[in-house]
Formats: C-alpha cells, structure tokens, sequence
C-alpha cells in the first residue's frame, strides 16, 4: 500500500527516540482510545480501514502538535492521501495544517489556505475542539491578513470560552474590526442576524461615523453603545483601548504650553509648528464645540527650552509640547522623571532610561529608512545597494538602515556608496554597480591573450535592489543612471527627501519607477488643512510644509498620549503616518508609498508590485 513506507518513517523516527507502542492495543481501537502517539501510529499501519486510517493519523498529529512537535506532525500529514479523505476528517485536516502554518508564521502559506477554508468550518468540528479551533483559525486569518474572516471565526467563539476570557477576546475581537475596511464593515452589518456580531458591528460603525480627532464624540458613541448593549460580552469586558477612549475627555490635557523658536534662525520651522498646531485646535474646536483648551504660547529663543520649563513649574500647565531643537532636549539628560510631562518636537539618544513623563516625536528620517528596510524584508530583497551622500546625515542614515536589517532573521547584505555634492555622479554609479571592475578584467583579459574582442561591461549581479537618498536634484540624474549602466530592471525606493511635495511632472518624469515613502499630508490628496494653511502662509509652506503636519499631529498626540502609553499596539492614524508610542516614550511613524508615473507620485499599497518605469 502506497501509504505505508510514509507511515513507517514517522514510526520508526518515533521509535528511534525510545518511544514504546501502546502493547495489545485492538486494530479497531477509537483513536481517543490511545494512549501514545506511537501506538496510533502503529494502528495506522495496521489496518486496511481507510477511514480509520485517516483518523489515527490525524489525531497522532494532533498529539505531536500539542506537545510542541511540529516537524513531525507536519511529516506526517505530508504522508497522509488526501484524496479521499471524508468530510469531517478533511475538517479536522485542514483545522491541523492551520495549527502548523500559525506555528510557522508562513504568510504566503496562510494566504493559500485561508482561500479554502471558510470561517464556518469551526462549527463543523467536535464540539470539544471548537476552543483550540478558533484560536488557531483566527491566527491563520491574522496571518493572511484577512480581518474580516477573522471576525467571522471570533463570533462563533461566544458559545464556547467562558466570561473570564471575555478581555483579551474582546481585544482581539477588537483589532480585527479596526482592520476591515469600511465597504466590508457595511456589508457584514446588513447580514448579521446574531446578536454578537450586530453589536459589534454597530460599535465599530458608530465609532467610524464620528471624526476621529473628535475626543468628546467619540467617548460619548463608546458610553451610549455600552447602555443599548449591556448585556453584549463586548459591553461588560470593553477592549482597552475603548475605555480609554471613553474617558479621555477628563484626561485630556485643560492647560497646554506650546514651547517653540519663533525668533532667531530657526524661527521659519517653529512658526510652521505652530500653524500646524493652531490649525489643529480650531479644528478640533469645530468639530468637538465642547473642548475647553487654554494654551500659552512661549518662545524658545529668548531664554532656552531649560529656563522657560522652570518658569513653567508655578504656572503647572497640564502638558508642555516642544521644544523643537535636539540641544534643548540633551539638557535633560539628568532627570528621572518630568515634574510636567513634555511631548518633546524631535528625538535625542538617552544614555539611560528616558525621562518618566517625556515623550519624543518628530519628522525624523530614521523613522522613513527604518520602514525601507522592513519594505525590502517584505519584498524578499535579499541584497541592497545604498546610495547615501556623504556627511554625518548620511552616516547617520546607514547606521539606521543596518540596524533595521539586523532584527530580521535573514542574512541580508548591505553595501552603500557615498556621494559628495557636485561630484560626477556617472562615476559614483559606475562604481557602485563595478562597471570600471568589469571593463579592468576585459582589459586585462585582452592583455594577457593579445586578442582583440568585443564585451559588454556588466554591472555587479549580487544586488537585487537599490536604496537612494538623495534631494530631487541628485536624484534626476541617478536614475537614467540605473538603467544606462544595466541595472533597470532594478527596484528602486527612497525617502521623502526626493520630492518637494508638489507635482512637477515635466521634471520628475526622471524619477520614473522610484517607490518612495512620504508622509500623508503630502500624498493623500483629501487632506483639508494643507491647502488652508498653504494658502494662508506661502512662504512657509513652501519651505516647510511638512513641519506644519508636525504641528497638527503634535496637538491631536496631546490628548491621546494616555492611550498610545496604555495599550499596546495602538496607533493613531495622523498627518505625519501612523503613530505608535514605543516602550521609551518615543512616538514611531508609519509613513504611506508611492511611486513616480509619468513624473506624478501614484499611491502604492504593501500588495504594489516593485516595478521600474519602463518595465510596467
């Protein structure tokens, strides 16, 4: 039988291991029945029932699984014949291969599956199993990244966990609604019939209809829904974050003082900080009549950052928000904990545990290569060619880009090629691709042998992308590079620092094929506040446009840093990106994509394939 060699492997690794079989144990024994993997094994073998076959194997996999042996199990489903399998042990297979990709963390894997199961299959499997069951399913819908079935798994786990588990179900329940997208959410409320989902549902759109810098709105939407719905698992054990939601109002900052340069050299970014704030709160004002904020506005340049905080501590203002400058920021180096807590408008190393009370956020570029980084991860690019410009900003960019390389589990190498401002960047590209290295050897080549012969110069065939930071200047002139010295059929990504923000296609039609990362404010086109602000202040939003993002995102983290502190993993969806509070008290950004067509930026999703323009 063609079964049997598979099935004699798995036995006899597991009686290699000094594993004994279950002694006298009948051939049409249940498989519940025994008591080792190894006797279930040896009753596979055994028997000419090809049902109960399939039945020892899957519970002998089961087992293996539960004891942390996956490679076994998995082994062992490999040798199983699926053809003819019935319906339930089928279920029961396809519920045991899900265990193993969550195991794993294969996304690829779990995207295949997930198209072949449905969310129902929970339902269909013995009851005693349904608990594991939707854990794991749930886990492989996660996995393929498919809230909306995740959702659908979560429901049908009510009936079998009990009301001490509600809490970290709800969240999970919770974080699978925030991800399905608005059409989805719409459509899944009309055919709800169950009274779990329906509530869910209800909370989620409530939550959506509001705007989502409306702290007062929001609250009250998360109060009224506990009251219709008392009796809902959701409403009697509300995720964490909602009932932070539902009481920021009285944890929202009354007294803000807004520290910034509004005279000296720097005076240009601080007034765009502060546009973008004042923009912010008018708005918030707007939308929420209720808001009751008084702010004072202080400038930095007369007296410093360290004086003005002192003169702070008798007014006690509820939040300082600033300053702007790192060399403010390093004077605070010898502080355990801030009398009164700072949303500091930039980022500086501590040599030892960040300040209690001091949360760091700003516009800064190791934030965007950080995420170019974990793009090239996604992708699978295995090897990475940088060009950086010369200088400590460059260096400081490379260190970053390694840094992020080294959290992953991949060997992945780095190189990077520096440039100076008005240097011949022909011969940085040349050199960087080993094009001259190419030509040397055909020279070299023809030296030796005394014949003349025709070659073509190759570029460097262990890269299989290419990291460019550079100004727009530069980077016109980089990429025709590219392709002129064969590396065309390369991806190319970069940083904001490429494009000034406004569409200029008869110049950026170089930057064709470029995917790059930049802020929301500047390539979401329904953002409201940009033109107003770019309207009202020309001067500084052509300079500085996105420091005026800094400001209203730095006025809306205000009165969410409770909860970005509090639950994990929450993010705050703003101008400047995504925004997350790391376990320092820093605020990490998650920055949207693009990509030049035709000299214009085209919004990219992580599913966008990494094409060159003139290969699309």
């Amino acid at each position: 039988m063609k079964h049997l060699p598979a099935l004699i492997v798995v036995l006899f690794l597991l009686l290699s291991a000094g594993c004994a079989v279950d002694p006298g144990a009948p051939s049409e024994t249940a498989p519940g029945e025994f008591q080792t993997v190894q006797g279930l094994l040896q009753a596979a073998a055994d028997t000419n029932n090809a049902s109960l076959r399939a039945e020892y194997q899957l519970e002998a996999a089961k087992r293996l699984q539960d004891k942390g042996d996956y490679p076994s199990a998995r082994q062992l489903l490999d040798s199983m014949q699926t053809d003819d399998l019935g319906r339930a042990p089928g279920r029961i297979y396809r519920w045991i291969q899900a265990r193993d990709i969550v195991n794993r963390g294969s996304r690829e894997d779990a995207e295949e599956l997930a198209g072949r199961i449905s969310p129902d299959l929970v339902s269909r499997l013995p009851s005693d199993e349904r608990k594991r069951a939707v854990r794991d399913l749930a886990g492989l819908y996660e996995l393929a990244d498919q809230p909306l079935k995740t959702f659908r798994v979560l429901m049908n786990g009510y009936a079998v966990i009990d009301e001490s588990e509600w809490q970290p179900y709800n969240q999970r329940v919770w974080e699978a609604l925030k991800s399905i997208p608005d059409d989805s959410l719409s459509n899944e409320a009309s055919r709800a019939s169950d009274a779990n989902p329906q509530g869910w549902l209800e909370l989620a759109l409530s939550l959506r209809a509001t705007d989502r810098f409306a702290i007062e709105p929001r609250a009250e939407a998360i109060r009224q829904w506990q009251k219709n719905w008392d009796s809902h698992p959701g409403a009697r054990a509300l995720p964490d974050e909602l009932s932070i939601i539902a009481t920021l109002p009285e944890q929202r900052p009354e007294r803000i003082a807004l520290t910034l340069p509004l005279s000296g050299a720097l005076s240009g970014p601080g007034k765009a900080v502060r546009e973008g704030f004042l923009a912010a709160f008018y708005e918030d004002l707007g939308n929420d009549p209720q808001t009751a904020i008084t702010l004072t506005i202080h400038d930095t340049n007369k007296g410093g950052f360290s004086r003005i905080y002192a003169d702070l501590l008798e007014a006690d203002p509820d939040l300082v928000v600033g300053p702007l400058r790192k060399e403010s920021l390093a004077g605070l180096n010898n502080q355990t904990r801030m009398p009164i807590p700072v949303l500091a408008l930039n980022y500086v190393p501590f040599e030892g545990p960040m300040p209690e009370q001091l949360y760091q956020f700003g516009l800064a570029s190791e934030d965007e290569v950080r995420q170019i980084a974990t793009r090239l991860h996604n992708k699978d690019h295995r090897n990475a060619l940088v060009f950086a410009p010369a200088g400590d900003w460059g260096s400081r960019m490379i260190e970053a880009f390694e840094s992020a390389h080294e959290k992953t589990d991949d060997a992945r190498m780095i190189r990077a090629v520096r440039y100076d401002e008005g240097e011949n960047l022909n011969r940085v590209v040349a050199d960087g691709f080993s094009i001259n290295s190419s030509r040397q050897r055909a020279n070299q080549l023809m030296r030796d042998t005394g014949a003349t012969m025709q070659y073509e110069p190759r570029r460097r065939q262990d890269i299989d992308a290419i990291v460019l930071l550079a100004a727009p200047e530069q980077a016109r002139q980089f990429n025709p590079l590219f392709a002129f010295y064969y590396g065309g059929d390369l991806p190319v990504y970069g940083t904001s620092l490429l494009y000034h923000g406004t569409p200029d296609p008869s110049r950026d039609s170089d930057l064709d094929g470029i995917a790059f990362t930049d802020i929301p404010w500047i390539l979401d086109s329904e953002q409201t506040l940009r033109p107003q602000l770019g309207k009202l202040f020309p001067s500084l939003g052509e300079r500085y446009d996105r420091l005026f993002a800094l400001g209203v995102d730095s006025y809306y983290l205000a009165s969410r840093l409770p909860v970005l502190e509090q639950v994990e993993g929450y993010q705050m969806k703003g101008r400047t990106g995504t925004l997350r509070m790391a376990p320092d008290g820093a605020i990490r950004r998650h920055q949207i994509w693009a990509r030049f067509e035709k000299g214009r930026p085209r919004l990219l999703d992580d599913s966008s394939p990494e094409l060159r323009g003139g290969t699309q």
